[in-house]
């Protein structure tokens, strides 16, 4: 299970690449805002981090690598997730 930060009546992922989430617990209805960033965490640092928590991954990003790539994990009903990262 995932934190995140200063949530109150949503849980807000932010994703690689800008693409940021909200599941607003009141109704739930998921809106995605994408919004492109100057600066952004590398997918495979995010990948390195989830794995040292002990996430596990259903497909990886290639670590020897630089630029687009992307990882997947399953929440736990069962929906697959991807993170992707186009720059």
């Amino acid at each position: 299970m995932l934190s995140v930060e200063g949530a109150e009546s949503h849980a807000e992922a932010v994703l690689a690449g800008g693409c940021s989430s909200y599941l607003n617990a009141d109704t739930d209805a998921v809106n995605i805002a994408l919004t492109f960033l100057e600066q952004f965490t590398d997918v495979r640092e995010l990948q390195r981090r989830l794995k040292a928590q002990g996430v596990a991954l259903a497909a990886e990003a290639d670590e020897s690598t630089t630029g687009p790539a992307h990882f997947m994990v399953i929440d736990p009903d069962g929906n697959p997730i991807l993170v992707d990262q186009h720059r």
